[in-house]
């Protein structure tokens, strides 16, 4: 290795990245090498003149690349759905800030977060709240989603209290704000199995879903299946022997 590279790499950017592939021999053989043959090429190419700093970027060189099918699939689900309402505010608790931010094209939004998104742009509130106690007076929110997560709550992973009934809770309280012809769009993991898996989440049997929101209607079923297919329009009441699933429930008041 020449002088440049060795004094490139003491002033890398994005250290983590480089110290993993030279601490796994397999990985510097993969990714290292042929990185440090791009760089060279690169250089006698007549880029990144002068050399002052260096960012390895490992595994992204791939013919594909694939989402996590869950929350792949959940935002163009929930997405969807009140896309085809277009109601003139959606909120929605402990969203990802990406899908709030697509969603500000259909409607203005309101996202809800114990720790609330310091990112702005037009048409997003963001406001501090929990889930367990919604800043919001009972059936007055016309379009609400929860995706991924009442099966976090009360298990401390986000620095919530703890809380052993922390997902039925907080199923009451969305219910609780639901506007009469609003819709809740939640979604959570599903299986054969009731079960905690501490502290990461709960996983629920969809019989189980449903009592939890049994004074609201379910309009749209669909799943993620343990292999990361989408199955939509689902019936909740057919058997699901699935380990580690996700279902996506509809609610109307």
């Amino acid at each position: 290795m020449d002088e440049a590279l060795r004094d490139g790499l003491r002033k890398v950017r994005g250290a983590r990245n480089a110290a993993l592939a030279f601490k796994r021999p397999t990985v510097a053989i993969r990714s290292v090498v042929p990185y440090l043959r791009d760089l060279r090429e690169y250089r006698r190419l007549g880029g990144a003149a002068p050399l002052a700093i260096i960012s390895p970027q490992f595994g992204q060189d791939t013919g594909t690349q694939t989402a996590e099918p869950q929350y792949f699939h959940q935002a163009g689900w929930a997405a969807r759905h009140i896309g085809e309402r277009r109601p003139r505010t959606h909120y929605d608790i402990g969203g990802q800030a990406g899908f709030l931010a697509v969603l500000t094209g259909i409607a203005d939004v309101v996202g809800v977060e114990l720790r609330p998104l310091t990112n702005r742009m037009p048409h997003m509130l963001n406001v501090s709240g929990d889930l367990l106690a919604l800043p919001f007076a009972d059936r007055t929110l016309p379009s609400l989603s929860c995706l991924h997560v009442i099966e976090h709550v009360g298990l401390g992973r986000y620095g919530d209290r703890l809380d052993p009934r922390g997902t039925e809770k907080a199923a009451a309280e969305l219910a609780r704000v639901l506007a009469p012809d609003g819709a809740l769009y939640v979604t959570l993991p599903i299986s054969g199995v009731t079960r905690t898996e501490f502290n990461g989440h709960r996983v629920h049997e969809v019989d189980h879903v449903l009592a939890m929101f049994d004074s609201l209607t379910v309009f749209d079923f669909a799943v993620v299946d343990d292999v990361g297919e989408f199955l939509p329009h689902q019936n909740p009441s057919d058997e699901w022997n699935l380990h580690h699933g996700l279902g996506l429930f509809a609610f109307a008041r």
